[in-house]
């Protein structure tokens, strides 16, 4: 079970200069994890506008990114995602990572006004990642909606327990057809959850596993969010886009792991990982190196889709 965590400035300004080129990156990175089963991805932030090189993430700027400067929607993401101090790049590789694991007939519901969203103009058109949907199975990934809003029986003033409790569950699947698709035996879940479902027996399946995305503020909420209660047995530190000189770390380098068990993978730039530890408020910590186990070097100056590829392929 191996876990990832990447840079929000995978697609800064260092790096891709326009959407078209963020998009595929996060692409390769997606098909990357879906073809060597990855747990999770973790996005940490990086603020840019605190490094060196001072980027300047204004759209007046060629270098930035334009997500959708027409967009009121976008606009309006832009607005909450500054007041929720976040940073845009973060957001959109979680959007996008997430988006590339939803199957097509889904999209439409789950990324609401997506034809009218630039940030999608370059990712609607790559083809769905081949490892995620097998399209000669007979299950199929659904999202569970209800057939009719609760009534009120006559002399009621509200609703009964009992009506809202049936509201909260339904047997009705939206699969991408023309008709819902309706559960067998009485089978109810609960309405907007994600479900599989096996169109010729018509019961919920277990689906093909899939990573799940994070996005995190602080660096140390890779580990205080971690899925696993323990947290991970093992975290590297692989190096990964020092195009220039870069500062090494004093970690031990370390050869493929005897066990993958909930291992995390954390890639980026060394100078980029120490300045998100220092800004991290609840970590106590003068050196990021106290919170790696190893380094697991492969090529350092090769881009970061290049190397979650190449990594996870070793681990393989």
């Amino acid at each position: 079970m191996v876990s990832i965590a990447i840079p929000s400035t995978c697609i800064g300004a260092q790096t891709c200069t326009n959407l078209q080129q963020a998009t595929f990156s996060l692409y390769e990175v997606s098909r990357a994890c879906a073809m060597f089963n990855v747990t999770e991805i973790v996005i940490y932030d990086v603020r840019e506008e605190t490094l060196d090189s001072k980027t300047d993430l204004s759209e007046s700027k060629p270098k930035k990114i334009k997500l959708d400067s027409e967009s009121s929607e976008t606009s309006k993401a832009m607005e909450q995602t500054n007041s929720e101090n976040r940073s845009l790049d973060m957001m959109f590789s979680a959007n996008m990572l997430q988006y590339f694991i939803t199957p097509r007939h889904l999209r439409t519901l789950i990324f609401k006004g997506i034809g009218n969203n630039r940030q999608f103009k370059y990712a609607q058109k790559i083809p769905e990642i081949p490892y995620i949907n097998d399209s000669h199975s007979n299950v199929i990934q659904g999202i569970a909606v209800p057939r009719a809003k609760p009534k009120k029986l006559p002399g009621q003033k509200k609703l009964t327990k009992k009506n809202r409790r049936d509201a909260s569950n339904t047997k009705y699947i939206n699969i991408g057809f023309d008709r819902l698709f309706a559960l067998s035996k009485e089978q109810t879940v609960p309405v907007h959850s994600q479900v599989f479902v096996d169109f010729k027996t018509g019961e919920v399946v277990s689906g093909p596993r899939q990573y799940t995305v994070r996005a995190v503020k602080n660096f140390s909420h890779i580990f205080t969010e971690s899925p696993f209660p323990e947290g991970y047995e093992q975290t590297l530190f692989v190096p990964c886009q020092h195009f220039k000189s870069e500062k090494t770390p004093l970690i031990q380098e370390v050869g493929v792991p005897d066990s993958k068990e909930k291992l995390m993978l954390i890639f980026g730039k060394w100078d980029e990982v120490q300045l998100s530890v220092k800004n991290d408020e609840e970590l106590e910590l003068e050196d990021a190196a106290d919170l790696f186990d190893g380094m697991y070097p492969t090529f350092s100056k090769a881009r970061l889709e290049d190397v979650v590829m190449v990594s996870l392929a070793k681990l393989s």
